[in-house]
């Protein structure tokens, strides 16, 4: 909640501070927070002869660590002048002739750590006649004073300045107090002995970095800004309180040619800096993006400077000549947001019991004791957050208060929810992630399903606010194809983007065993609707989209279909995604600028009314490796795992859930988490090279499960956190959840949408209903890559690479997945709810499930007109141990001489294993027969019952062909013309059905026929 609404500039904070400590009195004065000098009795600091017991043998004293309202620190130093300092009467004084106080001509003289601004003091005087005299280099000239008491000053105090302290006349005075307040800055000064060298020989507190960031400053308009500091030729090291970066002369400070460059995470205003220079020739450049040139000033406090940086751009300070200097202060002002988060939300239509933190932005010590009813719903407390509900039906404003007790102030504030009509929604890509390469057990009722290495704390949150799919899909095991399926809702055999841009573009052939097909698409296509262009298209409602990182694409970039022209970072391929070649790097895998750029159009949003689709899609975690110094750091002492270990590549990992807890963070701050829904997903599985996939079987770019089963999290308005779908989802099934969550239907998405909503499952999911809410989906989950991606060309076709996808097929269906292997010709198929790892192949005793699953597969695929391989008549063959291919032994079209057409044999059959004279349906038509009728070789043409029997009186036994698996109704018949349906039947694993049916009334005639 917002206390000071009027306030814009980063100088207050919204309730002051309280604290109690030694020689340290912290109060409001206006709202400001003052630092009270005065010296406990008996701190005995004088320096003699015969020091007292308390004595701290020193003519300097100083503070450290002193707490300011910013979140930083403040330090002062006090130095007497000629005498000694002493508190022996509760004072700060200077021993005299006779006692302890300034006599004429004695002084005292304070320093200080940042900006602070002179508000008054108080003498204890021992003659009315004395005078006290107070001076600062800011103000240049002595102001004196007859009075004990000394208020409404205004002498602001710059870093490395002075505020002094003397007597002029009689017999002397003691320092009283001091009252000074601390303004409210983005104050870059580091604490003493937070070294931040990264040398040979590291202080003990040292942090090993180059970059410091600070987190969670608030800004004063009920926001938060946070800074990075990355220095560029050198170090940070605040050993003399500032940061500075080592120059050639080894000392913590900026030489020639080094610097320092800020990046903050939203839009901010320079107005000077203070330098400790160490000497007076030493110049200081700084440069703006914003103001395009460089500056050269050769004095220690650089003023009167207006330079706003938008989020993502930098200032630079370094050093052009001389010894080198540190920084002092950097001084700045955070232009309000276009709304504030404070006290606005926003929740969906009909929702329930959304939780509102209140008290989220009001510091601690605050807690909530009543509200009153808002006029659209119903409100109660629960504990510090407030559970708001919207009168059903209602769309629009609604308000109510909240009051805090009275230890903080006994406020009461206005509270606005924004009752929404439509959601926003986030989709968060990761890029080549495997299912295990998080900290989150992605099947919560199995260990083995995280990592037991990388740690990713910001996605454990997320699985614990919302709902996992221990069986979520990419739709393909490479990121084009999968990014493409994503956007559309449809497989990439019917989009025929089987391979990523730029490759697979061309028939291969002399090779291998298989010729395979040229990819018919190498780019997104106009004509395909895109999820951002069916959300522009509800009348009046006005979505804006935003894409930002990888799109991988091609087709004219993200504006080109259906991203808003000013969000969207271009055309951008996995080049764009390395910033420079060191593993370590500030802005790794450009995560941080990615991220920030998504959190400014967040807060664009916010107050425009419109909803919006934000897609974050990371270039991390895909190679090259980088990271952060901080994320490296971050393993430092922690053990490796068995299946990773790779320090490099899980701090890689920690940057992007970094980052993703950014953009969470930032929904709950801007207020909008209750009206937001955010899905995560990888669009492919990790590569060999990168990380370990176990328990899961293959990697990318094989349509084994480690290189489609991927990390998948949703969270958002009823989703139920820590719950888990057991149902397979995939990325086509994105498209038509979001239109459901929007739209409340299924009615008006595109034609031939293969995907299925969500919505039905993940709220039965939440409900835990005990059967499981089936996707039901228009088409299929079927992953069809036919093409070689990585394996070595014949002789050496039978080795095993890093990627090893040769052409296939899959099909998923309930628990099971069926998968076509073209190149040998086989039939695979296992049982995923049992056996996520692949091993036991149950194509031959599990005869029923296979051949439904062949023929559905078969169907789809030519349905689409998916692009297939097709034999090789020049291939050699290869037996080397299990791997065995026969040689082609005829021309093209039927390379192996069995009498079938190899095209009709992949696209009918989705093997070139059986032969012209085999019958497989058993129908009595053999497989040539077939062809040449255009009949279908794997269900039988005709339904004949082949055996007809009489088990017992008024029993009749029927028999008729059918493949395995494959489902009937017997229907019955008293006069030829109306029939009835009796029973259901499914096949077994063979290749006949049966029924025995009752004969009586109405059950005289029988026939069976296909559903």
């Amino acid at each position: 909640m917002r206390e000071f609404p009027a306030m814009r500039s980063f100088r207050f904070l919204a309730r002051p501070f309280l604290l109690a400590a030694l020689a340290v009195l912290l109060s409001s004065v206006g709202r400001a927070f003052t630092l009270d000098f005065q010296l406990a009795q008996n701190a005995d600091l004088e320096q003699g002869a015969a020091p007292g017991g308390n004595d701290l043998g020193t003519t300097t004293t100083s503070r450290t660590g002193i707490p300011t309202p910013d979140g930083a620190t403040i330090d002062f130093t006090v130095v007497s002048t000629p005498g000694n300092l002493n508190s022996a009467d509760v004072g700060i004084g200077v021993m005299g002739g006779t006692s302890d106080r300034m006599g004429t001509g004695e002084s005292v003289t304070f320093t200080f750590s940042r900006k602070v601004v002179l508000n008054g003091y108080t003498m204890n005087m021992f003659n009315g006649t004395d005078n006290s005299t107070w001076q600062t280099t800011t103000s240049g000239a002595a102001q004196t004073s007859t009075t004990s008491i000394v208020t409404g000053l205004n002498a602001v105090i710059e870093p490395g300045e002075t505020l002094k302290f003397s007597t002029t006349a009689g017999d002397g005075i003691r320092l009283g107090t001091l009252v000074l307040t601390v303004p409210v800055l983005l104050d870059f000064q580091l604490a003493k002995n937070a070294d931040l060298e990264s040398g040979t020989a590291p202080g003990p507190t040292d942090l090993g970095d180059t970059t410091r960031s600070r987190n969670g400053i608030p800004a004063g308009d009920g926001s938060f800004i946070s800074y990075t500091a990355v220095s560029m030729g050198g170090n940070l090291n605040s050993a003399d309180n500032g940061i500075g970066v080592t120059g050639a002369n080894g000392g913590a400070r900026m030489g020639p040619g080094e610097s320092v460059a800020f990046s903050f995470n939203r839009p901010v205003t320079v107005h000077g800096y203070t330098l400790n220079e160490f000497g007076g020739s030493d110049d200081s450049t700084w440069q703006s993006p914003t103001s395009g040139g460089v500056r050269i000033a050769t004095t220690a406090v650089v003023k009167g400077l207006s330079l706003p940086l938008a989020t993502g751009e930098t200032f630079t300070i370094s050093s052009t000549a001389g010894d080198g200097f540190r920084i002092g202060t950097l001084t700045l002002t955070v232009p309000s947001l276009p709304v504030t988060p404070d006290d606005r939300y926003q929740v969906l239509h009909d929702s329930t019991a959304n939780s509102l933190d209140v008290l989220r932005n009001d510091g601690s010590g605050v807690a909530l004791v009543s509200i009153t009813q808002p006029s659209h719903g119903t409100a109660s407390i629960s504990g510090n957050n407030v559970l708001y509900t919207p009168t059903a039906g209602y769309i629009g404003q609604d308000t109510f208060t909240s009051t805090t007790d009275a230890t903080s102030g006994g406020n009461t504030w206005t509270v606005t929810v924004d009752v929404r009509a439509y959601p926003n929604f986030v989709m968060v890509l990761a890029d080549d992630q495997g299912w295990t390469g998080t900290s989150v057990p992605m099947d919560r009722n199995r260990a083995d399903t995280k990592s037991d290495y990388y740690k990713t704390i910001n996605m454990e949150a997320f699985a614990a606010q919302g709902m996992r799919f221990p069986r979520g899909y990419s739709a393909h095991p490479n990121c084009s194809p999968s990014r493409y399926a994503l956007l559309t809702g449809k497989t990439l055999a019917r989009l025929k983007m089987t391979d990523i841009v730029g490759r697979s573009n061309a028939k291969l052939t002399g090779k291998y065993k298989l010729i395979t097909p040229g990819k018919a698409t190498d780019a997104i296509q106009a004509t395909m609707i895109t999820t951002p262009e069916l959300l522009k298209s509800i009348v009046g409602v006005g979505y804006s989209a935003a894409h930002f990182g990888k799109w991988h694409l091609a087709g004219g970039g993200p504006v080109s279909h259906g991203f808003d022209a000013d969000a969207n970072d271009g055309g951008t391929g996995n080049g764009e995604g390395d910033t420079g070649t060191e593993p370590i790097n500030s802005d790794a895998k450009r995560s941080y600028s990615i991220t920030d750029r998504a959190l400014a159009y967040l807060d664009t949003r916010v107050g425009t009314g419109a909803p919006f689709y934000l897609q974050v899609s990371h270039y991390a975690v895909h190679e090259a490796i980088q990271c952060t110094q901080a994320s490296y750091d971050a393993f430092a002492g922690v053990t490796p795992g068995v299946r990773h270990s790779n320090r490099y590549y899980a701090a890689m990992t920690r940057d992007l859930d970094v980052n993703v807890g950014r953009v969470l963070s930032r929904l709950d701050e801007l207020g909008i988490r209750n009206s937001t829904y955010i899905i995560y997903q990888a669009d492919n599985g990790a590569p060999q090279n990168m990380s370990d996939n176990a328990p899961l079987r293959g990697y990318k770019p094989e349509l084994w499960e480690g290189g489609i089963r991927v990390p998948t999290f949703v969270c958002g308005p009823g989703v139920k956190a820590d719950s888990q779908c057991e149902l397979p989802v995939s990325g086509i099934d994105w498209l038509p959840t979001i239109w459901e969550w929007a739209t409340d239907s299924l009615a008006g998405l595109p034609a031939q949408v293969d995907g299925g909503s969500v919505v039905p499952a993940i709220r039965g999911a939440s409900l835990e209903t005990p059967v499981a809410t089936p996707v039901h989906r228009d088409g299929a989950m079927i992953v069809h890559s036919p093409h070689y991606i990585g394996p070595l060309a014949w002789p050496n076709d039978w080795q095993d690479t890093p990627k090893d996808m040769r052409p296939r097929s899959a099909i998923i269906a309930g628990g099971y997945k069926l998968v076509a292997n073209y190149e040998k010709g086989s039939l695979e198929l296992y049982d995923l709810a049992n056996e996520a790892g692949e091993i036991t192949n149950l194509s031959e005793s599990q005869r029923a499930v296979r051949w439904q699953l062949w023929v559905r597969l078969r169907d789809y695929l030519k349905q689409v007109n998916a692009q297939m391989p097709t034999l090789d008549p020049s291939y050699p063959g290869t037996s080397q141990g299990d791997f065995v291919l026969p040689a082609a032994t005829g021309p093209l079209g039927d390379a192996d001489s069995d009498g079938l057409d190899d095209a009709w044999e992949f696209r009918e059959l989705l093997t070139y294993t059986l032969n012209g004279n085999g019958d497989e349906d058993q129908d009595g038509v053999s497989n040539a027969a077939e062809l040449a009728q255009g009949t279908d070789p794997l269900i039988p043409n005709a339904l004949a019952i082949t055996s007809l029997s009489q088990p017992s009186t008024n029993q009749l036994k029927l028999v008729w062909s059918a493949t395995p698996g494959a489902s009937f109704i017997v229907e019955s018949s008293t006069n030829f013309i109306d029939w009835e349906p009796v029973q259901s039947v499914t096949a077994g694993d063979g290749h006949s059905a049966e029924y025995t049916a009752t004969v009586g009334p109405g059950h005289e005639f029988f026939r069976v026929r296909r559903p």
